[in-house]
């Protein structure tokens, strides 16, 4: 019950992918209490690495719909400012925080 594809960072932004699970939550009338499984289900293991780390020692899975998005969306937004890839987005937003 998950959208077709994976999320696959060098094929799109995180943006667009963000628009077609939306799609796919409306097309199958999902429920707003599950759209955080099925996003988090269907980003892919690097990218909910990212979210883990991120929301650490909290798990994303408890997180609202809103805030997954938008760490997601900052996440890929640092990565762009920094010309690095999107896995090293989450360093800089470490670093921030020390």
């Amino acid at each position: 019950m998950a959208p077709a594809d994976l999320f696959q960072p060098e094929n799109e932004t995180i943006a667009a992918y963000l628009e077609r699970v939306e799609l796919y939550y409306e097309a199958n009338d999902i429920e707003a209490a599950k759209k955080v499984s099925i996003l988090l289900t269907s980003i892919g293991d690097k990218t909910y690495t990212l979210l883990r780390n991120h929301f650490a020692p909290a798990k994303p899975s408890i997180k609202s719909y809103a805030d997954v998005e938008a760490a997601l969306k900052n996440h890929q937004r640092l990565s762009l400012l920094s010309d690095s890839t999107f896995t090293d987005a989450i360093s800089v937003r470490m670093n921030a925080r020390l």
